[in-house]
């Protein structure tokens, strides 16, 4: 796998909370480790033995148990878990925790009712790496990710929608947070 000092954890039925995290994991070069929802193998414990450790989502996705058990590998280590009320509102927690001013943003599909549908999302991880967040939206951005915009997008930033199926109204509600 090579050498790496960061890994995300996210659970098996949270595609949206790897679609999050996904060009921050592309931009450290750091593996998302999907596990069972209470279940984490002992080749993943060996794998993140001595890494900075997050997880993503909620204890819905990856249970409190797991949560010790990565605390266990390694005592002097913080596992940092990085969640929401929702889908938009974990993206929104991610944003604000892993990144700090943006000139950058981009915005793909959320999934939501068809995690299918995080098909452009995939896309956009090796693309934004390095260079900013991937927004999940489709028909409107939450509290949530409009204050987390509004603190951390510089005016001038630079939007990119990845794919189809974004709502004109998610782009016109960024251009406003962006003074345009």
């Amino acid at each position: 796998m090579g050498s790496f000092k960061d890994a995300f954890v996210v659970g098996a039925k949270g595609e949206a909370d790897a679609m999050s995290i996904a060009a921050k994991a592309a931009e450290l070069k750091a593996p998302i480790i999907v596990n069972g929802w209470n279940d984490l193998s002992a080749d993943a414990i060996k794998l993140m033995d001595g890494k900075e450790i997050g997880i993503v989502g909620g204890s819905n996705n990856v249970s409190s148990q797991i949560e010790n058990q990565l605390a266990d590998i390694d005592k002097d280590r913080k596992v940092q878990r990085v969640e929401g009320e929702t889908r938009h509102d974990t993206n929104a927690k991610v944003i604000e925790t892993y990144y700090g001013k943006l000139d950058k943003l981009y915005i793909a599909k959320d999934g939501y009712g068809n995690n299918g549908m995080l098909v452009d999302a995939l896309a956009a991880g090796p693309l934004a790496a390095g260079k900013g967040p991937i927004l999940l939206a489709k028909t409107d951005i939450t509290d949530s990710q409009k204050n987390a915009l509004s603190k951390k997008l510089n005016l001038g930033a630079e939007v990119t929608q990845i794919g189809n199926g974004v709502e004109l109204t998610v782009i016109q509600k960024i251009a406003k947070i962006l003074g345009w």
